[in-house]
């Protein structure tokens, strides 16, 4: 049996490379598993990036100052903005003046843990239009400690419209039917100077009255019978 200067074998050195070998080759049996698994988590991560970037839904996460840190292509498209100039703009700057204290609310919710669903508000494009919004707004911890907000947007300015219209025009019936009940009812109108006698007892001209019950404005003309009257009156004044 042969002997080492070291005091090892031949065989303890053949032993020992074979033991170096087996663990190069689970070490290289490991590596391609964790390039398997980056592939992986880069073929997924690119999916989600295309999902996000190219759904009709405005995504954006901003840091607990407002900062923001991701928005998705939807979101410039409707607001107006490049990326490049998202660095000079903060949350606050694009939030309507009429929903920031419901906003603010909003945010310490859900630093609290919550998750806020079906919150709405109305945001401004970088030319100042608004953009009625509706959707859900979240927030990322680490180790317990708020780091930014995540929300994602249905634009509903569309909808929002069309609710408005739909209720000014319930409005407008309604005023309408008030108004013809009013005038459809018994009025109590003087005989000889045709005024009318309104709720309080006071008489007035009809115009005055039916201005105030209704939306009618009056323009004053004649007609051909009194035209012709005050013609022959002003004839017979003249003879």
């Amino acid at each position: 049996m042969e002997h080492s200067t070291s005091g090892r074998t031949k065989e303890d050195l053949l032993a020992e490379n074979e033991y170096l070998r087996r663990q190069i080759q689970d070490l290289e049996g490991s590596i391609s598993v964790l390039g398997k698994i980056e592939d992986a988590l880069r073929e997924k991560e690119s999916r989600l990036l295309d999902f996000l970037e190219n759904t009709h839904d405005l995504i954006q996460i901003v840091d607990i100052e407002g900062n923001f840190q991701y928005v998705n292509r939807q979101w410039l498209n409707t607001l107006g903005y490049t990326k490049r100039e998202l660095s000079a703009i903060n949350l606050w700057d694009i939030i309507h003046p009429d929903y920031k204290e419901h906003c603010i609310k909003i945010f310490a919710e859900v630093m609290k843990g919550g998750l806020v669903e079906c919150s709405k508000a109305a945001l401004l494009t970088k030319d100042k239009k608004t953009v009625f919004v509706e959707g859900s707004v979240s927030c990322r911890f680490e180790a317990g400690k708020a780091i930014s907000h995540r929300a994602i947007f249905h634009d509903i300015t569309r909808r929002k419209r069309d609710e408005d219209e739909r209720e000014a025009l319930i409005n407008d019936l309604q005023t309408a039917l008030k108004e013809i009940k009013t005038l459809g009812s018994m009025l109590p109108i003087c005989c000889v100077c045709k005024k009318i006698r309104d709720d309080s007892g006071y008489w007035k001209q009809v115009e005055a009255y039916i201005s105030e019950h209704t939306k009618t404005e009056f323009t004053h003309s004649i007609c051909p019978e009194c035209m012709e009257k005050a013609l022959r009156e002003l004839e017979n004044d003249q003879d």
